[in-house]
């Protein structure tokens, strides 16, 4: 359960193998709009980690948060749904 984000935050989970060999410095920036939704009581990704996706964007990027703890997409999947709907829609 432990690695580390290229931005330098934990890692959680099944992705910190993955984070730990993922060199972002060879990683192009995505062209597109990015949005990232985090739980607000999320202990896995805190506001400063989820800002860390900007190292990934070309533009600047949307930090959004939805009431709840991690399994908020399942909780209450009509503000994440909300969330998604209006970023495609830009």
């Amino acid at each position: 359960m432990t690695g580390t984000h290229p931005a330098g935050a934990p890692a959680p989970g099944p992705a910190g193998p993955v984070a730990r060999h993922h060199d972002p410095r060879r990683a192009r920036r995505a062209p597109w709009p990015v949005t990232v939704i985090r739980a607000a009581h999320d202990p896995g990704l805190d506001a400063a980690a989820a800002a860390a996706w900007q190292d990934y964007a070309a533009d600047d990027i949307t930090l959004a948060t939805v009431p709840g703890d991690h399994f908020a997409c399942f909780t209450r999947p009509y503000d994440t749904v909300r969330l998604i709907a209006g970023a495609v829609r830009r």
